[in-house]
């Protein structure tokens, strides 16, 4: 299956070759793509930009991953925006925190760019993004 050209993924991840990565491969597959590499400057990218999706990393400079999940869920015009946490922590405390600040889903790293893709893709089907 393969996505409209349209849809839009925020990826939010201090690691560049994580969020190059990340990039490549959604490309490659017909999503657009934005980035940013804090928290702070995620919150506004995903504000401007709006995209379909997030895919935002715990562990990021200025503002952390949970607190930018938050924020998203209690914005009006964000909030129904599907977020994918990555994590580098790897405790399932964490993992469920991530789930409790609004994430739809929680991958551990290091992951896999395909199974990243098939939750994507999942998440989006679910919620009429194709």
């Amino acid at each position: 299956m393969s996505l409209e050209m349209n849809s839009k993924i925020a990826v939010i991840e201090d690691n560049l070759h994580i969020s190059e990565l990340i990039h490549y491969n959604l490309e490659a597959e017909g999503y657009l793509v934005v980035a940013a590499y804090d928290g702070e400057n995620g919150y506004k990218m995903v504000n401007e930009e709006k995209p379909d999706l997030v895919i935002l990393d715990l562990m990021l400079p200025k503002i952390d991953g949970l607190k930018v999940c938050r924020m998203i869920r209690s914005s009006e015009t964000l909030s129904t925006i599907p977020v994918i946490i990555l994590t580098g922590k790897f405790s399932e405390i964490d993992r469920i925190s991530g789930l409790e600040a609004g994430a739809d889903d929680c991958i551990p790293k290091p992951f896999s760019i395909f199974e990243l893709k098939a939750r994507i893709n999942s998440i989006l089907m679910d919620r009429g993004g194709y």
